[in-house]
């Protein structure tokens, strides 16, 4: 009887198969470290587009007109240095706020010291200026500081006067009023223009008015120490026995303001910047016969 049973259960389906054993493991699974490695990752990817991109500042401007996010370009020296991204509107309602991305390499435009503006074309009766803007559009210029870091900066109305100081010579000249003379007005030297007309202020006791000029580099030398300068900006008109005498420098001269000087024959010495000349009303004929040989001289 037991070897019958025993055959018995050998004939059945699966004698003689062991079973499995199912073990509870321990521990945590490697699927649940996946959004883990996948956080980090993405925080390292957003700390490195961060710092490459460079920081991110501030400028309030009064008027926004022709600033596009996303478009308008910040420069510095004709090199774009930034962006705009966004733009919006103070909570006092007073100044639009122009939310600017710096390159990484212009860090410097976030420091104490930095000074944005808005570059637009400007038009007047005998220039045009900034006409690239009409193609490329309205852009910002940047100074940048040499503070501590700063992101928050008042944009200024204009450009500085110690922005980009153009490589020539600044002479004041005064006068006893400004007269038709204007700000960026022609300077002639027998007739080809040589130089602008600067800003204009009071002297400290009121009673005189210095007017800035700048001469451009290669002409500098031709004003010397015994130079005159006097008002082309007018017609002159002069009544004598032998009729009417009418003289002027040139039409730009009457639109724009402008002044005209002459050299003796026997120059003077050289002058630096900041050397001052009196503002006469007219040339004179002995001024315009003036034709000293100086050399000048052209950068290469």
């Amino acid at each position: 009887m037991t070897s019958d049973k025993k055959s018995f259960n050998e004939s059945q389906p699966g004698a003689g198969i062991p079973k499995a054993v199912v073990r509870k493991k321990g521990g945590i699974s490697l699927i649940w470290f996946t959004p883990v490695v996948a956080l980090v990752l993405a925080g390292l990817l957003f700390y490195r587009t961060e710092t490459s991109r460079g920081p991110k500042v501030e400028v309030y401007f009064q008027n926004g007109q022709g600033l596009v996010p996303g478009h308008t370009k910040v420069e510095y020296h004709g090199i774009q240095a930034g962006i705009v991204e966004t733009l919006r509107v103070a909570p006092d309602l007073k100044y639009v706020i122009a939310d600017i991305r710096l390159a990484p390499q212009a860090g410097i435009a976030a420091r104490e010291g930095a000074q944005y503006w808005v570059t637009r074309p400007e038009a007047t009766l005998t220039q045009v200026s900034n006409l690239g803007t009409l193609l490329s559009g309205v852009y910002i210029e940047v100074m940048p500081g040499d503070g501590k870091p700063q992101y928050k900066f008042m944009g200024l109305n204009s450009e500085p006067e110690n922005y980009a100081r153009t490589p020539g010579l600044d002479v004041i000249l005064e006068a006893d009023k400004a007269g038709s003379i204007k700000e960026g007005g022609p300077v002639y030297y027998r007739e080809v223009p040589v130089g602008k007309v600067g800003p204009h202020t009071l002297t400290n006791d009121s009673r005189k008015i210095h007017i800035l000029v700048h001469i451009d580099d290669q002409y500098a030398p031709l004003v010397r120490d015994n130079s005159e300068f006097w008002d082309a900006s007018g017609i002159h008109v002069d009544l004598g026995l032998t009729g009417i005498h009418v003289s002027t420098e040139s039409l730009q001269s009457i639109l724009g303001g402008g002044i005209a000087f002459a050299t003796p024959d026997k120059p003077g010495e050289p002058v630096s910047d900041g050397a001052t000349f009196a503002l006469h009303d007219k040339g004179e004929e002995k001024w315009l016969s003036w034709s000293p040989a100086i050399e000048l001289y052209t950068k290469k």
